[in-house]
């Protein structure tokens, strides 16, 4: 029987060997929420209304997408939220914006043109959108519900609903995306059905903030103060045990290293994904972290709540 139950690894202690300061710093026009990194430029959603763009080796902001004002409760004119970001391979920036009822907004931008996908009288209320084949666009809806999206027939190709526990995050990997939730669980799903493949309880003990999903691991964060590793092919934990909420957590491409916030001060452990050992710390931010982004097993960028982008070299 004990042979069926996953192989739980708690890690207490980060042993840390070399703390690195950012190598470089960007400045978005206000606080961020969300960031992508596409063939050498990082795009960036803020909460007043812009998508800004960083050659992230010259530091140099090439571009600024302003989205349109929407309303407040008073009838006042104010800068929207960009929940989320992504690029398509031809260089289309979608973004997912709020709106004056309430409701989501999908906006594309190609080439100076900005032209609305998903209006508000959609009445689609989500609060994350990522990419899937370029053709497609996966939303993630507060209640739980993710729709698959055909951007080219401007319909939905399903809308599914993943349980009563309201929604927290999702990441995609090739044909599936795991999903994240307030309970704790993560749900494995195939995209082109919608269909439930596979559901992985307590990978949080509370509120999952954070997900990542590259190769066979699972990686999440939460308030029960644990970044938790999970191999799907083996079915194996490993739990790194904090004091604080862990509201980031990243896995380099390679699956070399994952990174997740450490402590109250935003300090972020880059450990050894083979021997789960801490190789780095990395100091620099001051609110709490919501992206971590490896651009491959050297390089790292991430952000905060505020306006502060930061970018790291791994090096000894």
């Amino acid at each position: 029987m004990a042979k069926l139950l996953p192989a739980i690894l708690l890690f207490y202690t980060v042993y840390a060997q070399t703390v690195l300061k950012p190598e470089k710093v960007f400045l978005a026009e206000g606080g961020v929420k969300d960031a992508v990194y596409k063939n050498g430029l990082l795009y960036v959603a803020t909460e007043v209304g812009t998508v800004e763009v960083f050659d992230i080796e010259s530091g140099e902001k090439v571009k600024k997408i302003t989205l349109p004002d929407i309303e407040d409760f008073f009838g006042e004119k104010i800068k929207p939220k960009v929940y989320s970001v992504d690029v398509s391979s031809d260089g289309t920036v979608y973004m997912l914006v709020q709106s004056t009822e309430g409701f989501s907004q999908l906006f594309s931008y190609k080439k100076g043109n900005l032209e609305l996908i998903i209006p508000e009288k959609d009445k689609i209320l989500a609060i994350k959108a990522k990419l899937y084949k370029d053709r497609y666009i996966l939303l993630g809806l507060p209640a739980n519900d993710l729709i698959l999206y055909d951007l080219k027939e401007r319909k939905k190709v399903y809308q599914v609903h993943i349980s009563r526990s309201p929604f927290s995050d999702f990441a995609i990997n090739k044909d599936k995306v795991a999903v994240a939730c307030e309970s704790g669980i993560v749900y494995i799903l195939d995209i082109p059905s919608g269909r439930i493949e596979k559901e992985i309880p307590k990978m949080n003990l509370d509120k999952t903030f954070k997900i990542d999903f590259k190769g066979n691991y699972i990686f999440t964060g939460g308030r029960d103060k644990r970044a938790t590793l999970y191999n799907l092919k083996t079915d194996e934990k490993y739990v790194f045990k904090t004091n604080f909420f862990v509201y980031s957590v990243g896995l380099s491409p390679s699956l070399k290293y994952g990174a997740y916030g450490l402590n109250e001060q935003s300090d972020i452990a880059v450990f050894d994904l083979l021997l789960k050992i801490t190789r780095f710390v990395l100091k620099g931010h001051s609110y709490a972290l919501n992206n971590i982004i490896f651009i491959d097993d050297t390089r790292i960028i991430t952000t905060d709540e505020s306006r502060k982008i930061l970018y790291w070299r791994l090096k000894r």
